[in-house]
């Protein structure tokens, strides 16, 4: 059966059952029947939307080795989907998550083979502090082409997840038994059928997200700004060979400034690679650019290289800022990155100490709060 135009499931108590190739532009489940049954193959050429007022069992049922296509998709408010195993739910474009509480979501089989739902990619649709808006259950594979939005916490402020509070509504939850990976690195098939599109992983590696020690200045070239991104570097641990890249991430500064290991220039001045501001009001790209590769001598942590900078004031004075020593303000801090390897600097004109809480603390007693960079507060930071 093909509909042009909108196929509505609006009862609370009635039945809608394809047992064959049903086809529609606009898929809308918005009412609590609980017998909305998907025996076969569904194609849905726009969007298929769930949402299912207050409810707490009535949802969207797939039967094992069964298949719907969407272009788009968005579950709103309540909403439950239900796939057998070995069922497919296949996103082409954008899915939208922006459910409402945490038993909501997408369930797979309890036993026995995976179900799969994938998409290009999935964006939430949530408000910033609305709580889950994505849950997964139960043998479901979560398969995204390009992206999925990263997992956070919604229910702590700036402040308190500045402070290390942990909040307890993450915007998705991934269950037991349930898996989020990009489509390349999946290692699942499940074959074509007469209901059912497949599905083929990539079953690629996970490569590990390179490490990176970070070395951010700050060159007092205004009295009233301390934000540790006039120059911020990063460079990498050493590959088998003892190579690292040294790259450059941000240029906060308006004087002259030229990289240096020991006694030897990095790249260019800075400014050649980008203007004033690159990465410290916005996003440009990380890293600007790479300004040497180097050899790291293999008793020598990144962390302790003499990455340096030279910074001509505009009086002429050329001032060289490395690691502080004991007593003295740091100038220049230096920090590992995530478990993405990446560190977030403080936006421009953002005092470091209001960026990141525990600076103040470790900047007065460096044997204390030495994770102190692993804590931003998240409105005060240049995320990427």
């Amino acid at each position: 059966m093909t509909i042009s135009g909108n196929t509505d499931i609006d009862s609370n108590n009635n039945t809608w059952v394809n047992n064959g190739q049903y086809t529609t532009d606009y898929f809308y489940y918005t009412a609590g029947s609980n017998d909305v049954i998907n025996n076969c193959h569904l194609t849905v050429n726009e969007l298929f939307k769930i949402n299912l007022g207050e409810t707490d069992k009535n949802g969207f049922q797939m039967d094992s080795n069964c298949g719907v296509v969407t272009k788009n998709f968005e579950a709103a408010g309540p909403s439950f989907i239900y796939m057998g195993a070995q069922s497919v739910f296949e996103v082409t474009e954008t899915a939208t998550m922006n459910i409402t509480k945490d038993t909501y979501g997408i369930y797979g089989p309890e036993t026995g083979d995976y179900a799969v739902f994938h998409a290009k990619k999935i964006v939430s649709g949530a408000s910033e502090n609305q709580g889950f808006v994505a849950n997964y259950f139960q043998k479901l594979i979560v398969a995204y082409d390009e992206s999925h939005f990263p997992q956070g916490f919604s229910d702590k402020d700036a402040q308190q997840q500045a402070n290390g509070e942990v909040g307890n509504q993450p915007y998705y939850h991934v269950g037991d038994g349930a898996i989020v990976e990009g489509t390349e690195i999946i290692d699942y098939t499940i074959e074509k059928s007469q209901c059912n599109l497949g599905f083929q992983g990539g079953g690629k590696a996970k490569e590990e997200p390179k490490q990176y020690v970070y070395f951010a200045f700050e060159d007092l070239g205004t009295s009233d700004d301390f934000d540790f991104n006039d120059v911020v570097v990063r460079v990498s641990v050493p590959d088998a060979n003892n190579q690292s890249t040294v790259e450059l991430c941000a240029i906060g500064g308006t004087l002259q400034q030229k990289v240096f290991l020991d006694n030897v220039q990095l790249g260019q001045e800075v400014h050649n690679y980008g203007e004033f501001g690159a990465n410290t009001n916005k996003v440009v790209d990380v890293p600007i650019a790479v300004l040497e590769t180097i050899t790291v001598p293999q008793d020598v942590a990144v962390a302790d290289l003499n990455i340096n900078i030279q910074v001509t004031r505009k009086d002429g004075q050329v001032v060289t800022i490395t690691g502080p020593q004991p007593g003295e303000t740091p100038f220049r801090v230096t920090v590992m990155g995530d478990d993405e390897g990446k560190w977030f600097w403080a936006k421009e004109r953002t005092n470091i100490s209001d960026a990141y809480n525990l600076f103040g603390q470790w900047g007065a007693n460096m044997d204390s709060n030495p994770d102190w960079y692993k804590s931003p507060v998240k409105s005060l930071v240049v995320k990427w």
